[in-house]
């Protein structure tokens, strides 16, 4: 499972990912896919911050959901506290937006997504033959979501489980969003990706790049994020 270490799976969902992939048509030996956990949050209180939030004191008093039942009170509005949202999905929509948290509420059976630029979701794969990561990304930023779109251009379908998720346990980040400092780093990371991994790795290796997209609409199915590389 590939997954980042401030998440915490649902009770149960390494039983449920074996049970739903033994009842899917394609098999993950044999096909090229991944089978997507979506990934939720705990919204701050007014009198929160990040640090005080990762406090012991109020991860006791804070209770996970086990399973989606208990989970869906606290996203869709049913109960008044709504704390729990998907997550990044105001702050960065393309990260987390295709694994189409609506109709995840009320499924059942396991559904195929569409990929679309920057989506970065969190999932189980099999290693066997699957692109590796970029080497050349230091800390944060790009490297997430240039794997995720190697594996889209290898080929790679992208399935959502209609019961597992994850929930993003909140902390103390070491960067602050906006400072000099971060956006110095972020604008570096992106010209490896755009330098050395778009216009580079991926268009040697595919023959294909990534376009930059401005606006994210998850539906919109019409639009590519991808091009042969070439100016008119």
């Amino acid at each position: 499972m590939y997954v980042d270490v401030d998440f915490i799976p649902s009770v149960g969902a390494h039983s449920h990912l074996v049970q739903q992939l033994s009842l899917m048509d394609v098999s993950m030996k044999k096909e090229k896919m991944v089978l997507i956990l979506p990934a939720f949050e705990r919204k701050l209180s007014k009198l929160e911050t990040e640090s005080s939030s990762s406090s012991s004191s109020s991860m006791e008093s804070f209770h996970l959901p086990s399973n989606k039942e208990e989970l869906l009170p606290f996203v869709t509005g049913v109960d008044v506290n709504n704390i729990i949202a998907p997550f990044h999905l105001e702050e960065f929509p393309p990260g987390h937006g295709p694994t189409q948290f609506p109709k995840w509420y009320t499924a059942t059976e396991t559904y195929q997504v569409d990929y679309d630029y920057q989506f970065e979701p969190y999932f189980v794969i099999n290693k066997v033959d699957m692109p590796l990561f970029w080497e050349y990304f230091r800390g944060r930023y790009c490297n997430k979501f240039s794997w995720v779109g190697e594996l889209f251009l290898a080929g790679y379908s992208f399935y959502v489980n209609p019961s597992s998720f994850l929930i993003h346990i909140n902390h103390e980040y070491s960067h602050s969003p906006g400072d000099s400092e971060t956006t110095n780093h972020y604008d570096k990371m992106y010209q490896e990706f755009d330098e050395r991994f778009n216009n580079g790795y991926l268009r040697e290796k595919y023959g294909r790049i990534f376009e930059e997209r401005d606006d994210y609409d998850d539906d919109d199915d019409d639009g590519s994020p991808l091009s042969d590389g070439n100016e008119d």
